[in-house]
């Protein structure tokens, strides 16, 4: 999913379907992943902030925010036995699987995907559920 969905130039936090399905039941452990890939891709950009602007990620992000430091040391621990992240450093440094999950470039996504991608969301912005009903513009109160 994109970090910021109106810029088609926003980097594309990539997870494998197979962990993310592994861990869906697991929310502590996901928002762990999440926000590792992310600090990860922050540290090997360098000077460049991540501008991530997609409330899907926030949502992704939220079990973080309420756990302990002991629930997290915890989601660590289950995401190194499950092989999505390896331990370095006896629990000081950690470095995301890329298989497992990774911030892309849209460069290096293929032509085809990406094509593939941008007509899936123009099928769901054209979709026609429901919407907020709109106020007539000549409506005067």
């Amino acid at each position: 999913m994109q970090l910021d969905p109106e810029n088609s130039d926003s980097p594309v936090l990539a997870i494998h379907m197979d962990a993310f399905k592994a861990l869906l039941s697991q929310q502590d452990e996901l928002a762990v992943l999440v926000d590792l890939s992310l600090h990860q891709a922050y540290v090997e950009r360098g000077e460049e902030p991540l501008n991530i602007a997609n409330p899907a990620i926030g949502m992704l992000l939220a079990p973080k925010w309420y756990r302990s430091a002991e629930e997290l040391k915890e989601a660590y621990d289950r995401l190194v036995a499950r092989g999505f992240v390896q331990d370095f450093d006896e629990g000081e440094a950690y470095s995301v699987n890329p298989l497992a999950a990774r911030v892309l470039s849209p460069n290096e996504l293929s032509a085809r995907f990406r094509m593939a991608w941008n007509s899936a969301k123009v099928r769901w912005n054209d979709a026609g559920g429901p919407r907020m009903p709109r106020v007539p513009e000549d409506m005067t109160v």
